[in-house]
């Protein structure tokens, strides 16, 4: 596939990347934003380096909301803490509510993955976590994404 992917006025807001043969009409695409933020990554170095957290995350549920003390379900929860990644450091525990990541609230799982992955290889981050209902800032620092 490929080209620019454009809205009825006539702007470039994503790059088709594929298209469903069975799907008439269903195509895929990069979002333009996306593309903005690695396209300099790759000029530079001709591949494209995340920062990581080192651990897994869920949406919060209501029970945990409750748990918690939270008057919503938001955030994303930690379900798993990976051994020798960043969180580790920063003490991070499975459990625990990241409420705010680099002063911005956290809308959900993908919103935390997008901004920790283009936040910075080495770069110290503040993270608001909600533990045993009371909220805490641990100062995280970011990795270099494993290859996958």
């Amino acid at each position: 596939s490929g080209g620019p992917l454009l809205n009825m006025a006539g702007e470039v807001i994503g790059i088709n990347s594929a298209v469903s043969r069975e799907g008439q009409g269903i195509g895929f695409a990069i979002p333009i934003n996306m593309a903005k933020e690695i396209v300099p990554q790759l000029r530079k170095s001709g591949k494209v380096n995340r920062s990581w957290l080192g651990i897994y995350v869920a949406p919060v549920t209501d029970e945990v909301a409750r748990r918690e003390g939270l008057a919503a379900a938001r955030g994303v929860v930690v379900t798993r803490v990976i051994d020798g990644g960043p969180a580790v450091d920063a003490g991070i525990h499975p459990g625990d509510v990241l409420m705010s990541f680099a002063g911005e609230e956290i809308a959900d799982v993908a919103d935390l993955r997008w901004r920790a992955s283009l936040a910075g290889i080495g770069k110290d981050v503040p993270v608001g976590v909600r533990r045993g209902g009371k909220t805490l800032q641990v100062s995280l620092r970011l990795g270099r994404a494993p290859l996958d």
